[in-house]
């Protein structure tokens, strides 16, 4: 038996190249490693010999490029260092494991089929796989060539296997290596000597890019144009004629535009008063426009910006998911000519049965027989066509947009030419010359399935030779020239092509870098504006050396690189020869800097006249002032020193607290809100990290100082549980609302504990039990809690100790689940308000007033009540242990006798019916859904508050419904007008809520009363589960609904308080 790992570069790609060779048979499991890419496994044959095959994917490139650690710091690294520094190539998105997962997938396998794309990238990503196989070897490595993700292709594909290029590998790794010293010599070098000298840049990073540069370069080249131009005055004669039927038809002027204004007056003069006008010909030309060649990626392109409003990078996006889903064919190709043995007709008998394409597919499949016109054929991919039908519910709008275009270009390409007839009529007015002309459509051709190509259709009067036309009108009109417009994407993917900067693949990311960075701005009509920022940097480069912006330079590398693809070049010699001239250019460059500075300081305004006096320097012991626009810093005019801050928080003062390794103030950075993850920093250390294995910016929450108050050695709890790498730590900003974070900054962990608290530390000594740092907290006279019985002091585990888990509460900053909080309580405030002061007030008497106001508050403190026990209530958390599971000791075994599974995030056994929750980042038994409105899950702890929110949401509704109904009458009478407002809000609230508390209310009873949540009715995997269940006598629905409501009379389940206490930390 032959053991085949196949690797295709996208997930979903994976999934259908499975589904397509194992005739829709096969198995689907996670990753041993966890991660996005799952495996499909199925048997087959594979050289003539039974095989087991694996399937799994990459997402994207495995490795990226990058500088040795030591030349990562630019303050202590010369720009020019990196024209030769060493470099690595590590992962390029270390948290997806993709390495040790291929390795471990791989570990059993003999054979390898690589199903990258089959491009030059592609082609790169098959030796990176490689890199991470190294087993195997030689000839049980075998490419796949393949341009669709059909069943025809891809089964073609594995019968016709070759070898990954090494050639075309090599032109990637070069083009890599130029981008990454070449952009960022140039990006460092006047990124830090212009935020050095400017306080108003709007800019994080001074960029340079070999592609980016000339891309900008044409758009800053037609803002010149247009900043140029002066607009001359011309005059121009509009000659009306009157016909019987066709009232006033406008005639062209044979001259044009005048712009002598003596010569227009005098020319006008002879003919203003001259009323009729005499025929001199009638002519009538047969006239056709071309049908399309076959479609390439940069006219998809550049069609989908300038026709669909769709912007270049969302358009590809769009086209490679249609492609991975098997609607078109693969999206990045150069080739414009269909090959000869390409067969139209099953493509075209498809779309007959699609709508908006039926008619064109008819008339070829009925007429005459296909025509494509030649174009060029670039020896890459077939050019992009549809390859299955598709609807828009089946993809979405915009992706469908786009689906349409490809499938009406296809059908374009194959039809007839358009064409029509223009017939023009030549008048004379004494001796002025003017033309009528007009077209009439003779034959449709290709604008049957492209329905904006056809010409406007007028009619002319029936005249002869020698006929006159009465003249109603001869005006002189006064114009000015007008200045060409900025450039449109779609234009500037023309000009890219032309010139031959960047690949079919690479254009739209270059046109979002000069957006993103804030050199051009996209107005109205997708057209791209250059900043002031994004001029002065080309007219800059243009006055230093103009090759750093011209085109040229970029398309002779791109030659070059093809030489390497086609083993007519050295990748060594070439990369030497390139860097040689880009090293000179640098050299030259940093030696006229000032050139581009003297432009500059015209524009922007210098930092010592920017910003305001903010924090003392540790140096100079004066006033450093903070620098708001990007990138946010400090600077110090004294010592002509910058230093970065976080950007996006609010910075400021802590306290006028003071490092003590440099003595600068401490600042404070953070979001706000209720979940704040603030944090204090050094300005100094953070960007100058004072110890070894801080991270490169070190907040004060990494900082490894002995004895300040402030570093991670005072203030750190226990390692983080949601991300990898992080700490977390008693942040002592957060006094009184006393918090723990987690000190790496992409992490928005926070634990909330002893809210009132007057002082909290972290101890020397550690829990015996789980190693967590023992937390020491003295409580306020009053606000202790209750077991302490009196005392004031208390210190033990977070986690383990008694007291304190029940004083801790932990959220993660969730945006969505906070906004649905926040809404919750609004919604009930004003329902409150209004029921009180807008109805049932002005509209009842007090008896039936106070009757309401009683009802309405205790529905409210009922479903306010239920809403906090089940957001701040455990779910149903499975506990995490010390060790995780090592799968290799596990082998294929994902279950045990007791039916406990195995989760591949948290790396542990769970019990059954637990489920993993990717918000939450937990198993949770008999896990529900995780919903937002409470930004909890809803498991087997927390599910009986969540159905009693929904019943007080309901009644509350109810109520309200009622007491608008009663008072509606007076409202509406004119002294009552001022209420209508609020009546009516009320009820649209009251209506949506309503109905949503019903539908929600009833799938909830129905996953209790059928003992099956959410999850396991969405997952339907009843294999051992089904049979069980089939077997086993199912409890009674009131036994299942008192398991969930616990004992004792009916009407105690209405009472939202817990069953009993629990000392859980909550996630919320």
């Amino acid at each position: 038996m032959v053991n085949v790992l196949m690797v295709a570069e996208k997930p979903s790609l994976a999934q259908s190249i499975a589904e397509i060779l194992s005739n829709r048979n096969m198995s689907t499991r996670p990753a041993k490693t966890g991660g996005p890419c799952k495996v499909h496994e199925y048997k087959g044959q594979y050289k003539g010999k039974p095989a087991t095959f694996k399937v799994t994917s990459v997402c994207g490139h495995v490795f990226s490029i990058d500088f040795e650690s030591k030349f990562n710091n630019w303050d202590k690294t010369d720009p020019a260092e990196l024209f030769s520094a060493g470099t690595v190539k590590d992962e390029a998105n270390p948290k997806m494991h993709m390495r040790k997962h291929l390795k471990t997938e791989s570990s059993s396998c003999d054979e390898l089929v690589l199903w990258l794309d089959c491009d030059r990238e592609g082609e790169n990503i098959c030796f990176e796989v490689m890199s991470c196989i190294p087993h195997i070897r030689g000839n049980s490595v075998k490419r796949a060539h393949f341009s669709a993700i059909t069943d025809k292709d891809i089964k073609k594909a594995m019968n016709n296997l070759g070898s990954p290029n090494k050639l075309e590998s090599l032109a990637v790794d070069a083009r890599q290596e130029l981008d990454l010293r070449i952009g960022c010599a140039f990006t460092r070098f006047q990124t830090k000597f212009f935020q050095g000298q400017y306080g108003d840049l709007d800019s994080n990073c001074i960029s340079y890019g070999p592609c980016q540069t000339p891309t900008l370069g044409f758009c800053v080249e037609r803002h010149d144009q247009i900043t140029k131009f002066k607009p001359e005055k011309f005059w121009r004669m509009n000659l009306a004629v009157q016909t019987e039927n066709s009232g006033n038809l406008y005639a062209e002027w044979q001259r044009g535009r005048i712009f002598d204004q003596g010569i227009a007056n005098m020319l006008h003069s002879k003919v203003k008063n001259i009323k009729s006008a005499i025929v001199q010909s009638v002519t009538k030309k047969a006239k056709a426009k071309q049908r399309p060649v076959a479609l390439n990626t940069v006219e998809l392109l550049r069609v989908c910006s300038a026709k669909l409003g769709i912007g270049p990078a969302q358009a590809m996006v769009s086209a490679e998911r249609l492609y991975t889903q098997g609607y078109i064919s693969y999206p990045r190709t150069e080739t414009t000519s269909y090959s000869p043995n390409f067969d139209f007709r099953p493509i075209i008998s498809m779309l007959q049965h699609s709508g908006p394409h039926s008619a064109a597919a008819q008339e070829l499949l009925t007429g005459s027989s296909p025509n494509p016109r030649k174009g060029e054929d670039k020896g890459d991919h077939p050019p992009i066509t549809p390859q299955r039908n598709c609807s828009e519910s089946e993809v979405g709008g915009e992706a469908y947009r786009v689906y349409n275009y490809v499938a009406s270009h296809f059908l374009a390409s194959l039809m007839k030419d358009y064409k029509y007839e223009q017939t023009e009529i030549t008048v004379k007015v004494g001796n002025e010359t003017f033309y009528l002309t007009a077209n009439r459509e003779k034959e449709k051709g290709f604008a049957l399935a492209m329905t904006n190509v056809g010409v406007e259709e007028s009619v002319l009067p029936d005249v002869q030779k020698g006929s006159s036309l009465n003249v109603s009108s001869c005006q002189l009109e006064e114009k000015y020239t007008g200045p060409p417009d900025y450039l449109t994407e779609s234009d500037l993917i023309t000009l890219m092509e032309k010139h031959g900067i960047g690949t079919d693949a690479s254009i739209p990311v270059h046109i979002n870098n000069i957006v993103q960075r804030n050199y051009v701005q996209l107005v109205s009509g997708r057209k791209l504006e250059p900043t002031e920022l994004g001029v002065v940097l080309v007219h800059g480069y243009k006055k230093i050396d103009p090759d750093l912006v011209k085109p040229q330079m970029r398309a002779s590398v791109e030659k070059q690189l093809d030489l390497i693809a086609l083993g007519k070049t050295d990748f060594k010699t070439m990369v030497d020869y390139v860097l040689n001239i880009m090293l000179r250019k640098f050299h030259y460059f940093v030696d006229h800097i000032n050139m581009m500075d003297s432009l500059m300081e015209t524009k922007f305004t210098s930092l010592s006249s920017a910003g305001k006096p903010f924090s003392k320097c540790g140096k100079c012991r004066r006033f450093m002032k903070l620098i708001e626009a990007k990138p946010v810093r400090l600077y110090c005019p004294t010592c002509s020193d910058t230093y970065s801050l976080p950007s996006g928080l609010h910075i400021k003062l802590y306290q006028e607290k003071k490092c003590p390794l440099d003595d600068f103030e401490l600042l404070l950075a953070a979001s706000g809100g209720s979940s704040s993850t603030g944090f204090a920093i050094c300005p100094y250390c953070y960007n100058n990290p004072p110890f070894p294995g801080m991270p490169d910016p070190a907040p004060c929450s990494s900082c490894l100082h002995p004895s300040c108050s402030q570093s991670l050695r005072r203030t750190g709890v226990t390692a983080c549980s949601e991300c990898d790498d992080g700490i977390i730590y008693l942040d002592p900003s957060s006094k009184p609302k006393w918090r723990l974070s987690c000190n790496n900054t992409n992490c928005k962990v926070v634990v909330k504990i002893f809210e009132g608290a007057h002082k909290v530390d972290v101890l020397d000594e550690a829990c015996k039990t789980c190693e967590t740092k023992i937390l020491f907290c003295e409580f306020k006279n009053g606000k202790e809690p209750k077991a302490l019985e009196g005392a004031s002091t208390h210190k033990g585990c977070i986690f383990c100790d008694a007291i304190f888990s029940k004083l801790v509460s932990m959220l993660t900053s969730d945006i969505g689940g906070l906004v649905c909080i926040a809404l919750v309580y609004l919604f009930v405030g004003y329902a409150n308000f209004v029921v009180i002061f807008h109805l049932a007030s002005p509209c009842f008497s007090l008896p039936a007033a106070l009757t309401f106001c009683i009802i309405f508050a205790v529905f409210s403190i009922g479903l306010i009540a239920s809403h906090l026990q089940c957001m701040l209530n455990d779910p149903g958390y499975v506990p995490v242990p010390d060790v995780k599971i090592d799968f290799s000791d596990t082998g294929s075994r994902k279950v045990r006798d007791d039916d406990w599974t195995v989760c591949q995030r948290c790396e542990m056994w769970r019990p059954p019916r637990a489920y993993h929750c990717k918000v939450c980042k937990r198993c949770v038994r008999k896990m529900d859904h995780h919903c937002p409105w409470v930004n909890n899950c809803v498991g087997e702890k927390n599910q009986r508050f969540f159905v009693l929110f929904l019943v007080y949401t309901l009644l509350l509704c109810a109520v309200a419904g009622i007491v608008i109904a009663l008072s509606w009458r007076l409202i509406w009478e004119m002294e009552y007008s001022a209420h209508a407002p609020h009546a009516m809000g009320l009820l649209i609230e009251a209506s949506l809520m309503g109905v949503f508390s019903i539908m929600i209310l009833m799938d909830q009873v129905s996953s209790i009363i059928s003992d099956e949540t959410a999850v396991e009715n969405m997952k339907r995997s009843r294999g051992k589960l089904a049979a069980k269940a089939a077997n086993t006598q199912k409890p009674t629905p009131i036994a299942l609904l008192r398991g969930i409501f616990g004992p004792g009379a009916y009407w105690t389940w209405l009472i939202p308080i817990p069953k009993r206490s629990t000392g859980y930390v909550h996630l919320i």
